[in-house]
């Protein structure tokens, strides 16, 4: 699926353990923000989910919270239904 020009793909690691790949749709390298800003060209979320909307869902928060810009979204809700960003 798209998302926020992020391509997220979920994929079954090991038999009910999902995970998901985040890219951006222009093919450009993320920008991991954190201490040691790392450039990456597909981002693989760390948790394992039951299913493969879990793992969508990780990857759709982590993309909100800023986890892959520098720029900050002034919104505090994200549009996924039922998750909430925290600043």
């Amino acid at each position: 699926m798209e998302y926020k020009q992020f391509i997220i793909k979920a994929f079954e690691q090991k038999r009910g353990k999902w995970r998901a790949n985040v890219w951006r749709s222009n093919g450009r390298a993320i920008k991991i923000m954190g201490p040691k800003r790392t450039r990456l060209y597909k981002f693989v979320t760390g948790v394992d989910g039951k299913n493969a909307e879990a793992a969508v869902l990780m990857a759709i928060t982590a993309i909100d919270a800023g986890a892959f810009s520098s720029r900050i979204n002034a919104s505090a809700n994200s549009v996924v239904p039922g998750v909430r960003r925290q600043l």
